[in-house]
């Protein structure tokens, strides 16, 4: 349902991509170490070697889905933008996917959990809309 609320009021569909990419909600803080953040990034950058693309010429609206895997229980929605998605993004922007990870680029975000699909994952399905 929020796939087709999205198509009608933003755009064209642009990238619709399953990731095998757990996220982590970090629900007891990113803390000031600057090493915990880019140990991530760079495990995501290494992952994502295979998913190098051009940068998208326009700007976009992300829909990030956390697929669960099996034991794993939802997160407040609050947090799901709040642990290791920025390394991811900002992974994804090494990779090509955006020029830069600013709202000239990304011009908004809204994060879901899928938790039918508990046999793909742990994964994270990013979609792209103009």
């Amino acid at each position: 349902m929020i796939t087709s609320q999205i198509d009608q009021s933003i755009g064209q569909l642009l990238l619709d991509i399953v990731l095998p990419i757990e996220l982590s909600n970090r629900n007891d803080g990113q803390g000031h170490s600057f090493w915990r953040k880019v140990a991530k990034k760079k495990v995501f950058s290494k992952q994502l070697s295979f998913y190098k693309r051009q940068p998208f010429p326009i700007g976009t609206f992300v829909a990030v889905t956390r697929i669960l895997g099996k034991r794993q229980q939802l997160w407040d929605y609050s947090s799901g933008l709040r642990g290791s998605w920025k390394q991811l993004e900002d992974a994804l922007v090494d990779a090509g996917w955006w020029y830069d990870d600013g709202p000239e680029y990304i011009t908004g975000i809204i994060f879901r959990q899928d938790a039918s699909q508990r046999d793909n994952g742990p994964a994270i399905r990013i979609q792209i809309w103009q």
